[in-house]
Parts: C-alpha cells; structure tokens; sequence
C-alpha cells in the first residue's frame, strides 16, 4: 500500500460554457519513503494534482487515497485534521508573514495542527536547529533573502514531523544551487523519518535527486520511472 496511490483520476472545470478536463486518466502509486518529482511545464496540471492530493479540491472522476484511506470517504473535519496534522506543505511563494520571525512563522502554522505553547515553540526550535538554520529563527521574514524564505517555509512543513510533504514550485524563485539544497534537505528528512514526498517542478536538473518522475503534459501521466535518488 503506497502513501498516495491515484486511480482513473482526473479533474474537469468549467470556463464559461465550456468544459475543460485539466486532468485526465491519471494511475500513480507513491511508495513510502520515496521523493516523487512531479514533472511539466508551467500549465501542465501539476499545481491542480497536487491540490486533489491534499484534499482540497474533489476529483470529477476516479479514486485518491492517502495512507491508506479514500478521500472521498472522508469528513470535512477529517480531512482537515490530516493536512495539519500529517502532511507538511511548501509553497513556491512562501506564504511567510513578514512581521513574524522565521521561529513564529513556523510556530503559529504548528497552533494551528493543534500543539500548545510551549510544545509548539520547542518543535520549531529544535527544526531550525537540526536543518542547520537557527540562525534564521529570530529574524523577520520580511529581513531574509529569498533563499533564506524558503528554507524558512521549509522548516515551517517540518516542524510538525509530517509523513507526506507536498511541495509546489519549491525551487521555482530560486538559483539552482539553492534550489538543489532545497530538494536535499526534504531528502535528508525523508531518509531519517520514512515520510514521503511529492514535489511539482518545471526543472529536469532535479531528476537525479528523485525517486520517483511524474512526467505530467497537459494534464495526463505521460511517463512514470524511477528516479536515481539523491
């Protein structure tokens, strides 16, 4: 039994008068423990496929599971209760609050899943600290580097110790070296907890750092493979 595992999926939308399927025929399993790159150019359905993985949008035809549950068969409140509780998600923006210090950022976003105070800024501590960027905790978000954002952002989906991250565009706003550091530091974290990851990219340079490719063309699977791994 995989972490996501998609069957017959697919999403269809109205404009206008129009229909329009932007995604369609869509089989992938994503195993535990694997960083899955979802692959495609900007428009390709990667940004939609992840918001049907996370639960916030219902698919118009086929089957989503996650660990082990249908979507579909779940409440309202349960499906919330899943994104903050068991899985972490970065954002190619950030969504940090620039008033707050990058330790606040990530503490109201644990509130939020349900940790008091005092737990709440212990787990974000101890985050920073192991993804060796403490020194980010204190300063403000609207202070840092873009680089230095997402490292934040990605802290901030850690501190909760998620068993699924969703990643869109991570690396999008950044040079490819950072980018890289990006994708090895969700790696290392997979390795040390077992937890999976899917992220969207439009950068083929990140393919040797995966386990698994999702090649996505507008809006179906085109080629699924294994990745070389980081």
């Amino acid at each position: 039994m995989g972490t996501v595992e998609l069957a017959g999926l697919g999403k269809m939308i109205k404009e206008g008068n129009e229909e329009r399927w932007i995604l369609r025929g869509i089989d992938a399993v994503i195993e535990k423990g694997e960083l899955a790159l979802l692959l495609g150019p900007s428009g390709s359905g990667k940004t939609s496929l992840l918001t049907v993985i996370a639960g916030l949008v219902a698919p118009s035809e086929g089957r989503v599971s996650v660990f082990g549950r249908l979507l579909s068969d779940l409440r309202d409140r349960e499906l919330q209760a899943m994104r903050a509780r068991r899985i972490g998600f970065i954002f190619q923006n950030f969504l940090l609050i620039d008033s707050f210090s990058g330790y606040q950022n990530a503490e109201i976003s644990l509130r939020f899943a349900g940790f008091g105070r005092a737990e709440a800024e212990r787990a974000a501590r101890e985050t920073f600290s192991d993804l060796g960027i403490g020194s980010l905790g204190p300063r403000k978000a609207s202070d840092m580097s873009h680089g230095e954002r997402q490292r934040v952002a990605v802290a901030r989906a850690l501190a909760a110790s998620p068993e699924l991250i969703l990643a869109d565009e991570p690396t999008a706003s950044l040079e490819s070296g950072q980018g890289a550091r990006v994708i090895e530091t969700i790696h290392s974290y997979l390795r040390g907890s077992g937890a999976t990851a899917i992220v969207s990219t439009h950068d083929g340079r990140l393919v040797a750092r995966s386990d698994r490719v999702l090649e996505l063309k507008d809006g179906r699977l085109n080629h699924c493979a294994a990745g070389r791994g980081a």
